[in-house]
């Protein structure tokens, strides 16, 4: 039940996220720290933001859906969290931050991560 919690959640979170970057790609862009150069990046914006957590709600509500790919999901979150969180905290401590908003994904992402290491050494 715990691993169909949690993707669930997950495919949940990037819905919303896919929905509001699709809606409104200017403030999600903003709350982000984003700035739009010019009409390329808004386009590079939409296609990773829109598409990738598109595909990613996708992908995890179909793991939810399938007992026997609950594993795989949460393999996938182990790697695609450890990237992001690395990613974000080395930047976070390299570059810095504006506001307190990176530091709301930032622990949404180091909760999400740390919660599928757990699951996955309780696989």
């Amino acid at each position: 039940m715990l691993p169909e919690f949690y993707l669930w959640l997950n495919a949940v979170i990037y819905a919303i996220f896919a929905v509001w970057c699709a809606i409104s790609p200017t403030s999600t862009a903003t709350f982000s720290g984003i700035g739009f150069l010019n009409t390329n990046g808004r386009s590079e914006y939409f296609a990773l933001y829109v598409g990738l957590q598109g595909a990613w709600s996708v992908m995890y509500a179909v793991c939810a859906l399938h007992p026997d790919l609950f594993y795989a999901g949460i393999f996938f979150s182990v790697f695609i969290y450890a990237g992001v969180v690395a990613g974000r905290w080395i930047s976070i401590f390299q570059k810095g931050v504006s506001g307190n908003n990176a530091y709301y994904i930032a622990i949404l992402e180091l909760i999400l991560g740390s919660w599928a290491v757990l699951l996955l050494t309780n696989f």
